[in-house]
């Protein structure tokens, strides 16, 4: 059983760009899968944990509850409170997957190989919708999302050279990998995504430093190195990246036009939707509009002229700010928690050398990337996005609390 629920956690990584809702349906088969196998053995399952996994459930727990609690203190609108709430089980159900998998020895190839095809397969259709389609590059889902977690599984596909560095592939899987995955997010236009590039390759090379394998002259040469390798893949991707740019220079200066803002575009409509978000965090500090009363919140203070109209958006752009009109200040308390906790867990051991150290730095970049993403766009709150994220804290999290990988 613990088979099949690694296996399909893997294909997760596989499809959730490209070959979706098989993605979603996958997960849905592992959770089912590793609750069966939780309860059916769960005296093993629960001796065999130590206090890093405890501190990991209690966080996703209280992130989901928050939640879940403004059910109960906030007027329910059945169609948006009940979907958002859904929607963060992710966080409390992927507990189950990884308790399933503590007992069994996964493979770190079958691991490495699916980020890789992932990060491949973006790559291919990235090129085939934007060359011979013509269209922005979207995959399975959004260009956003698409862009997102395939810059991800790019730089995680280079991790895997410390791998393949024995086998006869050594640079060819990784390699491939990652000029897919930097490509693919290239062509989506998600120029939110792009902003991670330089902290993606600093964590990297704060890794590569605390291993020894680089010295401070080698950290700066390879991150300039890296910055320019990435400027050429811009630079031939020209066509899509600098429109993007450029518009959203133009943007930007539209919603500050003194007479008549706009905001019927991406730039200007976050904008205001993160000063209403300001506005609703004043009024309702605690625990926010609920989890699905913003937009009424919002739409009161449209009435009282207090912001322009934003109702055609439908969420705040920015994880924090939907944490806070979600959730209020205690649903961001939450959320930082979380975020710090996984970045703490996994930098202190990468400083350590811990057992399974590149399999750290993969988390690393997991948490960095998402939380880079989530400050001009929702990455908690979207299915896909948190499909890949607990899927690929489950595998994260089962190989580093491992010895026998």
């Amino acid at each position: 059983m613990s088979a099949i629920i690694f296996a399909l956690l893997c294909y997760v990584l596989v499809s959730v760009g490209s070959i979706n809702p098989t993605a979603e349906f996958s997960l849905v088969f592992a959770t089912l899968a590793a609750i069966i196998l939780t309860l059916t053995n769960t005296k093993n399952i629960f001796n065999s944990l130590n206090r890093d996994h405890y501190i990991l459930f209690y966080l996703l727990i209280v992130y989901v509850g928050i939640g879940i609690l403004t059910y109960f203190t906030h007027e329910v609108t059945p169609d948006r409170t009940l979907n958002r709430i859904g929607t963060s089980l992710h966080f409390v159900l992927i507990i189950f997957s990884i308790l399933a998998l503590r007992q069994y020895r996964i493979s770190k190839k079958i691991f490495w190989l699916s980020i890789i095809l992932g990060s491949i397969i973006n790559g291919i259709v990235a090129l085939y919708q934007s060359q011979h389609l013509g269209i922005r590059a979207h995959g399975g889902i959004n260009p956003i999302i698409f862009g997102d977690i395939s810059l991800l599984l790019g730089f995680m596909s280079a991790i895997s050279y410390s791998f393949f560095k024995k086998s006869r592939f050594r640079l060819l899987l990784p390699l491939t990998g990652f000029v897919c995955g930097i490509g693919a997010s290239i062509l989506s236009g998600s120029r939110g995504g792009w902003v991670a590039i330089p902290f993606l390759i600093a964590t990297t090379l704060t890794y590569l430093y605390y291993q020894k394998k680089i010295y401070t002259k080698q950290v700066i040469m390879i991150f300039s190195l890296s910055v320019l390798l990435i400027s050429i893949a811009f630079y031939l991707g020209w066509d899509v990246s600098a429109s993007r740019i450029e518009q959203a220079f133009q943007q930007f200066n539209a919603y500050f036009a003194p007479d008549n803002r706009d905001i019927h575009n991406s730039v200007g409509g976050r904008l205001e939707l993160w000063r209403g978000a300001i506005l609703l965090l004043k009024d309702y500090p605690l625990l926010g509009s609920g989890m699905g009363g913003w937009k009424d919140a919002f739409a009161i203070q449209f009435a009282e002229g207090r912001m322009l109209d934003t109702s055609y958006y439908g969420n705040i752009h920015n994880q924090i700010l939907q944490e806070g009109v979600n959730k209020g200040l205690v649903g961001i308390a939450s959320y930082l928690a979380l975020n710090i906790y996984l970045f703490y867990y996994f930098f202190s051991n990468i400083k350590k050398k811990s057992h399974n150290h590149e399999i750290h730095l993969v988390g690393l970049l997991l948490v960095v990337g998402y939380f880079i993403f989530g400050l001009t766009n929702i990455v908690f709150n979207h299915g896909t996005f948190n499909t890949f994220f607990v899927a690929m804290l489950a595998l994260i999290f089962t190989f580093t609390e491992s010895v026998k990988n």
